[in-house]
């Protein structure tokens, strides 16, 4: 099965070039990045769920946030990776 990037984003400047790497190294280094992230997260100590995290200029938000809005991020972009995505 063939895959595509789709361009949702373009920042001035930026030279991503994911469209020119090989499919599978892509799917290999997501997959050992989020592996790696779920590794972390899981040896947290829970009272760190709850501390709060500033990005840029946005309003501060706690950890425990950061760790949701990030799975849902993953489970839009997995959707783009499903025949006859809606999206």
């Amino acid at each position: 099965m063939a895959y595509s990037f789709r361009r949702t984003r373009k920042k001035r400047g930026c030279a991503r070039a994911y469209d020119q790497a090989e499919w599978d190294d892509l799917v290999q280094l997501w997959t050992s990045y989020n592996r790696h992230l779920l590794h972390l997260i899981a040896h947290l100590p829970p009272a760190t769920y709850q501390h709060r995290c500033q990005i840029g200029a946005d309003a501060p938000v706690t950890l425990d946030f950061l760790i949701r809005d990030y799975l849902a991020h993953l489970k839009h972009h997995l959707a783009d990776l499903q025949p006859n995505s809606e999206r």
